[in-house]
């Protein structure tokens, strides 16, 4: 977790004219979260997979 005063740096990519975030790192702590996968789909979207 971020906290106030932490140096944190935003990855991502722009689709259109809206940044999409793929990464937050915290150089602070060294902690980083993913987002995204590395063709730009978000992690919460599942697989895609229906049973």
């Amino acid at each position: 977790m971020a906290q106030a005063g932490d140096q944190v740096t935003l990855t991502g990519f722009y689709e259109g004219d809206t940044f999409e975030a793929a990464q937050i790192s915290n150089a602070t702590s060294g902690e980083a979260v993913s987002i995204r996968d590395d063709a730009g789909r978000p992690l919460w979207a599942g697989g895609g997979r229906r049973g």
